[in-house]
């Protein structure tokens, strides 16, 4: 996002650097209180942020423990985790960089109904991932009472 019209006051006209960072961040509460759209966004998306960080911390074991991996050609999980991060990344790039430039331009009301809609279809995918209990057969499952050395069987 470019900076225009930005100009630099001369440092005699500057306060101390935590008093500015105070003064920007008081200007900003302000404004944000000032407009609900802001606020009903910048809400949507501390909930979704503190939604996903259970995913983001246990989505492995809950994969590993609960729904399983495909047995198929003998991968261990590692392995399969690696698959689905593999294509994750170039998809995401190039998605956001899409999305970025579609957004650009549009107005503030179409941004925070996108960001409504997206926020619950991933509450319905997450729920819908919390109570998956198996992807296809044959799976491989783990259990948290076998020994370490052969913590995963595979069940037909």
């Amino acid at each position: 996002m470019p900076e225009t019209g930005f100009r630099r006051r001369p440092r005699e006209e500057r306060a101390s650097a935590l008093s500015e960072l105070r003064s920007t961040a008081v200007t900003g509460a302000r404004f944000v209180r000032a407009q609900p759209l802001l606020l009903l966004m910048i809400a949507i998306t501390f909930f979704e942020g503190m939604s996903t960080e259970a995913v983001d911390r246990l989505w492995e074991a809950h994969f590993i423990r609960d729904v399983g991996l495909p047995a198929l050609w003998s991968l261990d999980p590692v392995v399969w985790f690696a698959l689905f991060a593999i294509p994750a990344l170039p998809i995401g790039y190039f998605a956001a960089g899409r999305l970025a430039n579609r957004f650009a331009q549009a107005d503030m009301r179409r941004l925070a109904r996108t960001l409504m809609v997206l926020t619950a279809v991933m509450m319905a995918a997450q729920l819908a991932f919390g109570l998956a209990t198996a992807i296809g057969s044959p799976t491989a499952r783990c259990s948290s009472t076998a020994s370490p050395a052969r913590w995963c069987t595979r069940s037909t």
